[in-house]
């Protein structure tokens, strides 16, 4: 028989802990990011929170509070928890995602799952709030520390608690049980259930599989395929060296992924809205981090490069929110511009009307509004450049935002309505009430910005540009003309090939702007190169390195 401690003694314990925890200094916490389904095998449902609405669970696709998930016989996943812990699932098991802590949409500081049926294992890598709690049909597991453990449960009257390591309390309506290193729980019954603990038995599975990730991750972690990360992204990012190269370009060390030349980011894959904006779902396996953290700049006879970085949102993009067609385009690709003169952050929020040339957007992708919402997007989404011949006199004036929030898909129907909401979402003080500025200027990446458009784009209160964010960069600039930061030392690869050349994308020659103005230095951005470059597939991966 366990030894039987009364119902409520470790959990009060934990509860005055935490209290001590919430009072203690927040400079140890992470940025808030949604968790995702990392690894899928077989298939999976999601039945999302809010909506109802059932659909395959995708990889990469953000875990939401409420979500609830079932995964039949054969098939098995691991999601990352938003609060960094590690979640495992078994075939035949359905559970809801109760509260997810450190997620973007709540200020709750402790996940709970509610395991209806099946089998779970959890990996709690992680402190700085309450360890998960776990939720079954006639028990409540809570975790006390970081470790290992498994759940199970089944025709709601038993359930079972595994602590490979760590340990655990053991809730029911007859009281409370401690479960240890190596030890198993066994709860039978709903009605006054009785609690054995005894030695624990051999690995399920499983626990088995979730073993075989573990050693993938400290497989791919040998050597310096992952030193450029933040620490606390490195399981996530850990298979970036099968899908490309760390390039040392300009003293920054940045991530070229091995793709077809025409290649462009945030094109593969679709957007989900979220609470927080909408999200980028991307069907490429290395994507989570690109994505999510850091931001991509396009880069001459390198193609489009990633700049690593620590702070989640959705998507690093800049918006364009137009009459027929949404755009969107890397926030690097502009802030890095800019960069080069000033060192100071970039708004988040409304910018302001933007339109006229195809040629300021050829980078960007743009998608008819009514096809915005598909997840085979890749079909209709096309580069500024390639819409150039299609639709003559040029781009129609839309609104240049990072804030999607207030657009929730109800209301993309209506193009001007969308327009609209964004005007009334803008918080700058300006002119005249409802009035937007003209900030092409900014689009267009000149060499001088009229001061009305710096004001702008210039981050003036705190939270505008967060810190260790694309809106906020802080990178080595090569100044070709004598600048202080010295010449390129040219690219320098580790953990996959050597950089392949792409063709140099010509840029409009900059238009100077009277007045006051922000002075920043052209970058040299080569010669060459069509504007028709082929379109792109699916990154392949590299073979692993033996």
């Amino acid at each position: 028989m366990p030894a039987s401690v009364p119902s409520r003694s470790l959990h009060t314990l934990w509860a005055a802990a935490a209290l001590l925890l919430l009072a203690a200094p927040a400079a140890a916490e992470r940025d808030g990011s949604y968790g995702y389904f990392r690894v899928i095998e077989g298939s999976a449902t999601v039945t999302q929170a809010g909506s109802g609405t059932r659909a395959a669970a995708e990889l990469n696709q953000p875990v939401l509070a409420g979500d609830r998930l079932w995964v039949p016989r054969n098939g098995r996943l691991e999601v990352v928890l938003s609060d960094g812990n590690l979640l495992r699932v078994d075939g035949d098991t359905e559970l809801l995602f109760e509260r997810l802590a450190d997620s973007p949409d709540s200020d709750d500081r402790q996940t709970v799952l509610r395991l209806l049926d099946g089998n779970i294992q959890l990996e709690v890598r992680r402190g700085g709030g309450e360890p998960p709690r776990i939720d079954t049909p006639n028990a409540t597991v809570y975790v006390q520390e970081e470790g290992s453990y498994r759940i199970g449960t089944g025709d709601e009257e038993w359930t079972e608690v595994v602590v490979r390591e760590g340990y655990a309390e053991v809730v029911t309506e007859r009281g409370s049980a401690v479960v240890r290193d190596d030890e198993q729980a066994w709860v039978d019954g709903v009605r006054d259930p009785r609690v054995d603990v005894q030695d624990a038995g051999a690995r399920d599975a499983l626990e088995r599989w979730a073993g075989r990730l573990d050693d993938e991750y400290d497989s791919d972690g040998d050597g310096d395929r992952y030193a450029y990360l933040d620490p606390d992204l490195r399981y996530q990012g850990s298979s970036l060296h099968r899908y490309g190269s760390w390039v040392n370009y300009n003293h920054s060390w940045v991530w070229r992924p091995r793709v077809a030349v025409g290649w462009r980011p945030y094109h593969y894959g679709r957007w989900a809205y979220t609470p927080a904006g909408y999200f980028w779902v991307t069907s490429e396996p290395w994507g989570w981090v690109p994505y999510h953290y850091g931001t991509w700049d396009y880069v001459p006879a390198y193609g489009w490069l990633w700049y690593p970085g620590r702070t989640f949102a959705p998507a690093w993009v800049y918006w364009y929110w137009g009459s027929s067609h949404i755009g969107w385009c890397p926030v690097g690709y502009y802030t890095h511009w800019y960069n080069r003169g000033w060192g100071g952050g970039f708004r988040h929020g409304v910018y302001g009307w933007v339109g006229g040339d195809w040629g300021h957007f050829g980078d960007w992708n743009f998608v008819p509004y009514n096809h915005f919402g598909r997840r085979d997007l890749h079909r209709w989404a096309r580069a500024g450049r390639d819409l150039r011949d299609t639709r003559p006199g040029g781009l129609g004036r839309g609104i240049l935002t990072t804030d999607t929030r207030s657009l929730t898909p109800d209301r993309l129907g209506d193009p001007r309505g969308a327009q609209e909401i964004l005007r009334r979402r803008d918080v700058t003080p300006r002119g005249a009430a409802g009035d937007l500025p003209d900030v092409t200027p900014f689009i267009e990446r000149r060499n001088e910005l009229p001061p009305e458009v710096r004001r702008r784009v210039i981050a003036e209160r705190p939270g505008d540009a967060p810190e260790d964010s694309p809106l906020r960069p802080r990178i080595a600039i090569d100044r070709r003309d004598g600048g202080s930061s010295g010449a390129s030392e040219g690219p320098r690869a580790i953990g996959g090939d050597s950089p392949r050349a792409v063709p140099a994308r010509p840029d409009r020659p900059a238009t100077d702007a009277g007045g006051e103005a922000w002075r920043v230095r052209p970058r040299d951005r080569g010669e060459g190169g069509a504007s028709d470059a082929p379109r792109a597939v699916p990154a392949r991966p590299a073979r692993p390195p033996e």
